[in-house]
């Protein structure tokens, strides 16, 4: 059987969560130990384990000063009071422009609009929902996701072609366990939809992230 320290050590090397974490002094020694042993099933005292993490230098550690530069050029808007409307791709294929027309986009009004497999995601603020729904009256709408917030990351072009980017924005939002809804990626903007409760979280998460990486820690 491994020894604690290798155990450890593969937990770390496979998480880049915890690596980062760990990296930005979110998460403390101790702290982590008592969850290696509580969800990961480590057999060890807490001392034994926080010695292994001491000792923790990976062979091939990645690599995040690229993404870190890439996050610190960036910045981060947010727009509470957003719903999204779940459709069947089959039966909107032909409303889309319908769709479209009921926001006015000329005055910043939003809508977002997202096609994977046979469905199609609409977002749109509070304020046009009830327009966007006269469109889609009918059964058209197979889910009603109300209540989301939206955070809007904008980065710099080049962090398209960055590895880990999305990892480190992922790991910040965790760490606040902030439940991310869903995503849509319009690079350079990465938009992540939140519970609304949770965008004051989710806010402070990011630009606390963007703040570690301009500061270089």
């Amino acid at each position: 059987m491994p020894s604690v320290a290798k155990r450890v050590h593969a937990i770390l090397e496979e998480d880049m969560f915890l690596l980062e974490a760990l990296s930005r002094g979110i998460v403390k020694y101790r702290g982590l130990a008592r969850w290696l042993v509580n969800e990961r099933g480590i057999e060890a005292n807490e001392e034994t384990i926080v010695s292994a993490l001491r000792r923790f230098d990976p062979d091939d550690p990645w690599d995040l000063k690229p993404a870190k530069e890439v996050l610190a050029g960036a910045h981060v808007n947010t727009r509470s009071g957003v719903t999204a409307l779940v459709l069947d791709r089959e039966l909107v294929c032909d409303r889309v422009e319908e769709i479209v027309s009921a926001v006015d986009i000329r005055h910043r009004e939003r809508i977002r609009i997202v096609q994977a497999g046979d469905r199609i995601t609409v977002v749109v603020d509070d304020r046009n929902l009830d327009d966007v729904q006269d469109v889609l009256k009918g059964g058209l709408v197979a889910e009603t996701v109300p209540d989301l917030a939206e955070l809007e990351v904008v980065a710099p072009a080049d962090g398209v072609e960055t590895p880990g980017v999305m990892g480190m924005l992922f790991a910040a939002l965790s760490v606040r366990n902030v439940s991310v809804s869903f995503v849509m990626s319009g690079y350079p903007e990465q938009l992540v939809f939140v519970p609304k409760e949770d965008l004051f979280d989710a806010y402070e998460a990011v630009e606390g992230l963007i703040a570690s990486c301009d500061s270089k820690s």
